[in-house]
């Protein structure tokens, strides 16, 4: 695998999770949350939480094209244009509040003892290391290459809804990640499709984070 074909990978990635964001945030716009000040509402929360609902429009989105046969790379790439271009300005608001955030926090972690310190960037480097564990070949007999990764790719390929052979019956327990997959690989990224993964877990540990913070958990504990 060269560096260009890696840095390929993680901007389609970004690309993706930025499109992702954005859509999030058109949501929250449409829906008058974003009165709603910023001091009640931080930058960083607003951020993790139009990730997550952009992933649910997204995905039904994605149901919808594969419904009437339209899923290609020019129907995925321009919805995904489309979301960056209306949402991307719902961010420019929350600059500044989002650099004093990153600014306290980086102010925080100065504070901290050598030993916290040690174990912050031990977890970070576990963080950077999900997103490297993307680019290591699936096992043969992995649940990933048996179904998950198996039908995007099938989706992919044929630009409509179709059941993998075998598990018809699996297909029918509603599908989620598995639709990101196939946007991904219908633009021509397998490998993002997995590297994908990664904001997924980055975003889920945030909202954990979040979550301890509404209930008295301090800096460490998050």
């Amino acid at each position: 695998m060269t560096i260009g074909f890696s840095l390929n990978i993680f901007f389609l990635c970004i690309l993706y999770t930025l499109a992702c964001l954005c859509a999030g945030s058109i949501l929250i716009n449409v829906l008058g949350r974003f009165s709603v000040t910023i001091k009640e509402i931080s930058s960083i929360n607003y951020i993790l939480t139009s990730f997550l609902l952009g992933s649910g429009i997204l995905s039904n989105v994605w149901s919808l094209i594969l419904s009437v046969s339209l899923f290609n790379w020019l129907t995925v790439g321009s919805v995904l244009v489309i979301s960056i271009v209306f949402g991307i300005k719902n961010f420019w608001r929350i600059k500044n509040e989002l650099y004093k955030q990153l600014k306290g926090i980086f102010k925080d972690f100065s504070l901290e003892a050598v030993s916290w310190k040690f174990m912050i960037i031990l977890v970070l480097l576990m963080i950077i290391l999900t997103g490297i564990r993307s680019f290591i070949p699936l096992t043969k007999y992995g649940d990933a290459a048996a179904f998950y990764l198996v039908l995007p790719k099938l989706l992919a390929a044929n630009q409509k809804w179709s059941l993998l052979a075998g598990f018809e019956a699996f297909s029918t327990i509603g599908i989620h990640g598995e639709l990101h997959y196939a946007a991904l690989m219908a633009l021509g990224g397998s490998w993002g499709a997995k590297l994908f993964n990664w904001p997924i877990s980055i975003s889920c540990a945030a909202g954990l984070a979040a979550l301890g913070s509404k209930l008295g958990v301090g800096r460490r504990g998050q």
